[in-house]
């Protein structure tokens, strides 16, 4: 689920840039595309529940989950209210944290990690 917000958010960032550059029928992509990463993150906070309740894996990923989740939906409020003072530092916290969990999910597992 990882990849696929990642994925998603790096989308964002690419829309963004598009409408910033003076293409402003990114901007609905970018808004129908928030929409997507907020559902994909929250099915990214229900994996990491589960990795770490039933799982028994640690529990740091699921906490990196669940605020992206919050943030990401703060995200979107501040991007329909066109608060983008907040938006844009909120967007890359968002893509920092991804960021983290991407590498540690794909990292190679060693013998003291299983």
């Amino acid at each position: 689920m990882v990849t696929f917000a990642a994925l998603s958010m790096f989308a964002q960032a690419a829309l963004a840039g598009g409408l910033l550059a003076g293409h402003f029928d990114m901007l609905a992509l970018h808004r129908d595309n928030s929409t997507v990463s907020v559902l994909i993150v929250t099915a990214m906070t229900v994996a990491g529940v589960l990795l770490h309740r039933p799982g028994r894996g640690p529990s740091w990923p699921m906490w990196v989950s669940l605020v992206c989740l919050v943030v990401s939906v703060g995200q979107a409020l501040l991007g329909y209210t066109r608060t983008l003072s907040l938006h844009v530092p909120f967007g890359v916290l968002i893509t920092a944290a991804l960021l983290l969990l991407l590498v540690w999910a794909w990292r190679p597992m060693t013998q003291e990690s299983r």
